[in-house]
């Protein structure tokens, strides 16, 4: 899958920086996630993206970010919305 960054420049989509960005973003609210809850998270992306993307369409960061927000939202994790959409 291909991810149109915000420089305008394309690359592989990388799971590995989403586990990233939401065990940060979980950490820096003082919401501990388990390796459960990071697993079944990424399990719900994958399949949405995979939803998302069929076809070989090519994606945004901005798609994936609103999408991560949404499973994040839709799992009960609202602790960790805000500091992943970089919000106070």
């Amino acid at each position: 899958m291909r991810v149109i960054k915000r420089k305008g420049n394309i690359e592989e989509f990388d799971m590995e920086k989403i586990e990233t960005s939401i065990v940060n973003s979980a950490q820096d609210a003082s919401s501990e996630l388990t390796q459960g809850d990071v697993k079944v998270l990424l399990a719900q992306v994958k399949k949405r993206l995979e939803g998302l993307t069929k076809d070989n369409r090519t994606t945004s960061t901005y798609e994936i970010r609103g999408l991560v927000y949404h499973v994040l939202k839709d799992l009960g994790f609202t602790k960790a919305i805000k500091s992943y959409m970089g919000l106070k």
